[in-house]
């Protein structure tokens, strides 16, 4: 299985319908939790994985962080999505876009899971790169925690990784 979500804290597998040449539908749509693994195809040269440009060094924090260790970490690391673990197992996500900007002092003294991202979708290692690319696209979304085989969070992909690759390796022409 190469995607997962994490919904109420529970990670279970789940399948796209659109990375198996079927019509493409929104998540919201299609909902459901444990499908056949999809078929792996890739068009690229060489088989590029998650694991290949994910960020291994990652900032975490509990779902009982406050919001301003959140904003505190996002801005001195100029990054914009923390994933919220348990015991190294991922339980949410927060990103620059759950905390508005126009929240006061006290507000942030809130504890992230009155904020973070409750449904979040997830990759193993060995998501190939245009599946995470095409959930990008079609989800609407900027980043993807990494998992292994135990469901422990070990990186993260978000766009500019995406970006940064196809730039390093020349993929686009001049």
């Amino acid at each position: 299985m190469a995607f997962y979500i994490v919904v109420k804290g529970k990670l279970s597998p789940f399948q796209f319908q659109y990375l198996d040449n079927k019509v493409s539908v929104r998540l919201e749509q299609t909902l459901v939790h444990g499908g056949p693994t999809p078929p792996k195809k890739s068009t690229l040269s060489k088989d590029i994985f998650a694991i290949d440009i994910m960020a291994s060094k990652i900032i975490t924090l509990s779902p009982a962080a406050r919001i301003k260790d959140a904003e505190m970490l996002m801005m001195k690391h100029k990054i914009h999505h923390i994933p919220l673990t348990i015991d190294s197992k991922l339980t949410g996500l927060v990103s620059k876009r759950d905390i508005p900007e126009n929240m006061i002092e006290s507000e942030k003294e809130c504890r992230l899971d009155k904020v973070m991202s409750k449904m979040v979708l997830a990759a193993t290692e060995s998501t190939p790169l245009r599946h995470v690319a095409e959930v990008f696209l079609n989800e609407n979304i900027n980043s993807l925690p990494i998992v292994d085989d135990d469901f422990i969070l070990t990186g993260i992909v978000t766009n500019r990784d995406l970006i940064r690759w196809l730039l390093d390796h020349q993929k686009f022409t001049k």
